[in-house]
């Protein structure tokens, strides 16, 4: 009868043999000496080596009479370890071409097929292998045992982990499934509670499911912990975006020099109120070639700002040159405030209402596809109040009251003003 035999290090040290537990009846040593040839699983050693990784204090005799009396021991404790264990006078080596279950050898695999399949552009299979090693890693390798020879097998495997587990909330901001992208990034931070990344990960992924109350949670989770642990205050990056998102104020320029020359060390549009200076940045930014980071909202923020100036051309080129920016994967979630931003601009310049109510529309249907509540938010309330304005108050109650029952837990109830607003004077 083949013996069946699963191992997992990812945590506490399992062996469950034919359906039933062996690590609990084993000793550290033994469990050590297991977990060492199942990490070099693929090269054999020699007796010597082991024998002085393993008690580097003893004299080379004493070394290998410990080797030879653990070795008996094991196969005491595991009987079954005779036909895993490949053991000769001078060489020792798990036996490969024994049919086992390894947890790290799965999780190197599932990394390997999550590769293969972005490589081919099929992100639903990479999503779903990466999700899968990033289940299975529910701990780091033996955390417990503390061996000078495991330390760099941990430090390499979390490494991994946290690689593939960047990788894939990438991969689910791209789809726009920030419910499950912040899973992953909470994941993150329960294996390095230290990680400013993963902190500044998670308030972006929170406010674009429009939840800026778990926003201002993370950063006063983050200047907690960081202030416990480092005794300093968040890095200046944390800093900034917090007070961006909480107050949506535009991203900031990372290179001036893309800008051909405008020094622009803030895009706060508050602090660009003349409209001197707002068609001086316009102008400039129309000959530019933007590639930073959020230079699809900036040049939104910017928009609106001028058309509230009365600079409709000049709205109108930021807002075209931002509709070119989409097309990257990194700004498409921009792609609603988009076309909420062009309908408020039709709006004003007294267009047809139909062209001013699709806009509107579009701008909720892609919000809601995006799972992206605030923008979603915004666009209807722009639509509702056209259809206020036009008296389809009945048609401006169901689209609010349909946006009600879709509420995520935790969407700060000050977002809702506008809306409630709005549904006072419907009633």
């Amino acid at each position: 009868m083949m013996t069946t035999l699963s191992i997992r290090l990812l945590g506490h040290f399992q062996l469950i043999c034919d359906g039933e537990p062996v690590a609990k009846s084993l000793r550290s040593r033994q469990q050590s000496l297991l977990a060492y040839l199942l990490i070099h699983r693929h090269r054999a050693h020699s007796r010597r080596s082991i024998a002085f990784l393993f008690w580097p204090d003893s004299n080379e005799k004493q070394a290998h009479t410990n080797l030879r009396t653990l070795l008996t021991s094991l196969h005491k404790d595991f009987p079954e370890s005779k036909h895993f264990l490949q053991v000769n006078r001078k060489m020792l080596q798990w036996n490969i071409d024994q049919t086992f279950k390894l947890d790290i050898a799965l999780f190197a695999e599932l990394i390997q097929q999550a590769e293969k399949a972005e490589s081919t552009g099929n992100i639903i299979e990479a999503i779903k292998a990466l999700k899968q090693a990033i289940d299975l890693y529910s701990a780091d390798l033996l955390p417990e045992l503390h061996d000078d020879w495991i330390l760099a097998a941990q430090q390499n495997l979390h490494n991994q982990f946290f690689m593939a587990a960047e990788r894939l909330i990438k991969l689910l901001r791209y789809q726009c499934d920030y419910v499950a992208a912040i899973h992953y990034a909470k994941r993150l931070l329960q294996h390095d509670p230290l990680s400013e990344t993963t902190y500044y990960q998670l308030m972006e992924l929170h406010f674009l499911n429009g939840d800026r109350t778990s926003v201002l949670r993370v950063y006063q989770t983050c200047q907690e912990v960081i202030k416990k642990e480092l005794e300093v205050e968040p890095s200046p990056a944390i800093q900034e975006l917090y007070e961006r998102l909480i107050n949506l104020a535009p991203f900031k320029v990372k290179n001036p020099e893309l800008t051909n020359g405008l020094a622009i060390t803030s895009i706060s549009i508050a602090q660009q109120r003349e409209s001197e200076q707002l068609v001086t940045i316009s102008r400039h930014l129309a000959e530019a070639q933007l590639h930073f980071a959020g230079a699809t909202y900036f040049l939104v923020s910017l928009s609106k700002r001028l058309a509230k100036q009365n600079h409709l051309e000049l709205a109108w080129n930021l807002l075209d040159q931002a509709f070119a920016m989409i097309t990257d994967p990194a700004e498409h979630i921009w792609e609603a405030e988009l076309h909420r931003t062009m309908g408020n601009l039709l709006w004003q310049q007294g267009n047809q209402i139909a062209d001013v109510e699709a806009c509107f529309v579009q701008a909720i249907e892609i919000a809601r596809s995006q799972n992206a509540q605030f923008l979603e938010l915004s666009a209807t309330v722009n639509l509702c109040t056209l259809w206020q304005q036009q008296g389809k108050h009945r048609e401006a109650y169901q689209q609010i009251a349909q946006f009600y029952t879709r509420f995520a837990p935790g969407f700060e109830a000050l977002d809702l003003n506008s809306l409630n607003t709005l549904l006072g004077d419907l009633l």
